[in-house]
């Protein structure tokens, strides 16, 4: 029962956990000063570019200039955590920036609840959209330390304030980017399921889609952020790829340098057959990635797996892409393999079919592909990602490790699921209150 309310809580309360301002739409909650502050586009287009180290400067200064906008903290606490997300363990070995995220979101929380005091109406649904946010955020980073229960009442109060927010406010669209996802997920759970596991929760999956169209196309502040939602529901839920298409279209026009949205972009366009026009935007990805490797290890993980989530490593998504990899190996083969790049990206791709092949227990298989890595040109730490899974085979757990940031995997733990005990103090009374 624990693994299925984890896995419902990281995809319902990363509803609000992905919430930035974008595109000058804060100005329908009257953000003043913070909505006319170029740094607030210039860290959400760092974000999406996997730019992380930038947005995280920006959003910093950002709210120096602006230090009583609790949107402007739950800003930088979602950039902080996006981060963290990628990892293996959110912020382990990173206490700093671990206390930094709480700081932000306790200043968030602090901040909000003094304009529910408001007898503004519209001051008031800013007040709990921003609560909204916090517990949404919240409640994923205690889902991804293992803090199942507890994320699972975050993720009530994140509900909770975001109807508070719409009935104080009823003209605002954006609460339902939270609200939808929220009502599509627990309504898309089977009954058993849902009784089993979430006890009393309440959804309506055709409802929850109708308010996350609503905030695409009518949210004064999160429209883009929602949009992004509805992608990943029309791409790995509903499977329509022609709307998905659309709306990544729609995201490179707005930001087209973000990786994130390329990697999508080629992965439907795999999804509709198009395995050539798939190959391309790939390899072309690839190699603005691979002009800087640091760049390249700080965005692979979150590219790769950043749309599916928890689901990335799946059965059925890994052998979806071990087919797609023979096709791209062998279309890589017909060009000159000699040269640096072509040889970097050939590299890659049969390190990632070892890993595909691995987690899917064709070991055999697998080393072929770790033993012709060892003898191409080393790039971002192909080698030793290589020779490590010939020393012991990389499931799904040491896949995410490997292809992270820190991409050591001598200290992974095979227990990841279990509590991270730095988080016991996660409810402590000064961050908490409702």
């Amino acid at each position: 029962m624990r693994l299925y309310l984890r896995m419902l809580l990281l995809a319902v309360s990363v509803a609000c956990s992905s919430v930035h301002a974008g595109e000058g739409d804060i100005k329908g909650f009257d953000a003043g000063a913070l909505a006319q502050d170029s740094r607030y586009n210039e860290a959400l287009t760092a974000l999406y570019n996997l730019d992380f180290e930038l947005a995280d400067s920006k959003a910093e200064e950002l709210v120096a200039v602006h230090p009583d906008d609790p949107l402007g903290h739950s800003f930088a606490a979602s950039i902080l955590w996006w981060k963290a997300s990628g990892q293996l363990k959110p912020f382990a070995g990173d206490r700093a920036h671990r206390d930094e995220f709480r700081r932000h979101l306790k200043i968030c929380m602090q901040s909000a609840r003094r304009q529910l005091k408001s007898r503004d109406p519209s001051s008031q649904a800013r007040g709990y959209f921003a609560l909204g946010i916090a517990y949404g955020i919240r409640s994923h980073w205690k889902a991804m330390t293992g803090h199942s229960i507890k994320a699972y009442f975050d993720a009530k109060k994140m509900v909770k304030n975001l109807k508070k927010c719409a009935k104080a406010d009823p003209s605002l669209a954006d609460p339902y980017m939270g609200l939808g996802y929220y009502e599509y997920r627990v309504g898309s759970l089977s009954k058993i399921m849902r009784v089993g596991v979430l006890f009393f929760a309440r959804g309506n999956a055709k409802r929850g889609l109708e308010y996350m169209r609503r905030a695409a196309t009518e949210s004064r502040y999160v429209r883009r952020q929602a949009q992004s939602m509805l992608l990943t529901v029309y791409a790995l839920d509903l499977k329509d790829y022609p709307s998905a298409i659309e709306l990544t279209s729609e995201m490179l026009g707005e930001y087209p340098d973000s990786p994130y949205f390329k990697f999508i972009e080629a992965m439907l366009l795999a999804a509709t057959g198009d395995d050539a026009g798939s190959y391309a935007k790939a390899e072309g990805l690839f190699s603005v990635l691979a002009s800087s490797a640091p760049r390249f290890a700080a965005a692979e993980w979150p590219t790769l797996c950043g749309i599916d989530g928890t689901t990335c490593l799946l059965r059925d998504n890994l052998l979806a892409a071990s087919s797609w990899l023979d096709f791209a190996i062998a279309k890589a083969r017909e060009g000159d393999v000699r040269r640096d790049g072509s040889a970097r990206w050939l590299s890659r791709l049969h390190l990632y079919r070892g890993l595909v092949k691995d987690a899917l227990g064709s070991r055999e298989a697998a080393l072929l592909d770790y033993r012709q890595v060892s003898d191409m040109p080393d790039f971002a730490g192909a080698h030793r990602i290589a020779s490590d899974c010939v020393e012991k085979s990389c499931n799904a757990r040491r896949i995410g490790k490997a292809l992270s940031a820190d991409n050591t995997l001598s200290d992974v733990d095979d227990d990841i699921a279990q509590p991270d005990t730095q988080d016991d103090d996660i409810d402590a009374p000064e961050f908490d209150g409702d």
